[in-house]
């Protein structure tokens, strides 16, 4: 598997998410958003402990874009916290949406384009197998929750 396929694959996949939450009502609502919830949560996760974990010696944008990953954990929680059926739940919706869906777009053309420029095959390979180990060990095990309870910065590349 293509490991920037699979990150693309998971940018559709929310994005389809988010149009499900905004058809949704009711406890339909909340399961729509626990679910978008979940699937950001790995998608960030498996970017920050595999992607960005192999590129930060390499790159300078990875700290930029792991900051990026903070702030838009930090928007996820504050909707979380707030009443899907609420006009402020509403608003920050759609403010985290747009955030979420430009850091997508930023990513597939720059920090993408980076990573298959300055991979080998051999390393597209390894970070395939890692995202997908990444993905495995997070599904079902409450990767919100993970997300959440991380640090109020942007954790240090090692």
């Amino acid at each position: 598997m293509d490991p920037i396929e699979l990150l693309r694959d998971q940018h559709k996949e929310i994005s389809r998410l988010f149009i499900a939450v905004k058809g949704a009502q009711g406890q339909a609502k909340e399961g729509a958003i626990a679910q978008l919830a979940d699937a950001v949560a790995v998608h960030m996760l498996v970017e920050e402990r595999n992607l960005y974990e192999l590129l930060g010696p390499r790159i300078a944008e990875v700290s930029e874009v792991l900051d990026e990953h903070l702030l838009l954990k930090r928007k996820m929680a504050e909707l979380l916290q707030c009443d899907p059926s609420s006009p402020i739940f509403a608003l920050q919706f759609e403010s985290f949406r747009a955030q979420l869906i430009q850091h997508f777009g930023e990513e597939e053309r720059e920090i993408f384009a980076i990573a298959i420029g300055n991979l080998f095959p051999e390393e597209l390979e390894e970070l395939a197998s890692s995202m997908l180990e990444t993905c495995r060990d997070l599904e079902g095990n409450e990767p919100t929750r993970a997300v959440l309870s991380e640090p109020a910065v942007a954790a240090p590349l090692q």
